[in-house]
């Protein structure tokens, strides 16, 4: 995907969120949140970094009036842990991936009929975090965590969704 096209994508939607910023907002944070993973994955670190921040500047403004939104951000923080992980920003990716964690166990807590894979890509990014930075014992239970998560998600069957938090 061009980051042209992106950015474009973007200067449209900031022309329209002026008519009608409730529509707009959650659209515009999802394509900074697009824009960041693609910047990222070309390596292109620094303006990813910006992206990542402007998509969690506007997730946290949604969120703060509408809980449904702490989904995309936890997503966002989520996502940006992992980019920062991969840079060797080990702290900052801690930090973005426990914020992240703390939101869906927060939602799983909130609504048991809640569950997504999401938390288990948490947990399995915290893991991999700390073994880079050779914390074994934190490796190992976060491991362990996203084992339980995933064997607990079940297609078709009614298992209970607070089996999640593992």
């Amino acid at each position: 995907v061009d980051e042209n096209i992106i950015s474009e994508t973007i200067s449209s939607i900031k022309i329209l969120s002026k008519q009608d910023s409730v529509i707009c907002k959650p659209l515009l944070a999802s394509v900074y949140l697009i824009k960041a993973i693609i910047q990222s994955r070309n390596n292109n670190f620094k303006e990813s970094e910006k992206s990542f921040k402007e998509a969690i500047v506007l997730y946290r403004g949604l969120a703060s009036k509408e809980p449904l939104y702490n989904k995309g951000l936890a997503n966002t923080l989520m996502q940006f842990g992992i980019a920062q992980n991969s840079m060797k920003n080990y702290i900052n990716s801690e930090e973005n991936l426990l914020e992240a964690k703390n939101i869906y166990e927060d939602m799983v807590k909130r609504n048991s009929n809640m569950c997504d894979d999401n938390i288990g890509f948490i947990y399995f990014s915290l893991g991999v975090l700390y073994n880079n930075i050779n914390q074994k014992e934190k490796a190992e239970s976060y491991f362990l965590k996203t084992l339980n998560v995933f064997n607990s998600i079940e297609i078709g069957n009614d298992t209970e969704k607070f089996f999640c938090l593992g």
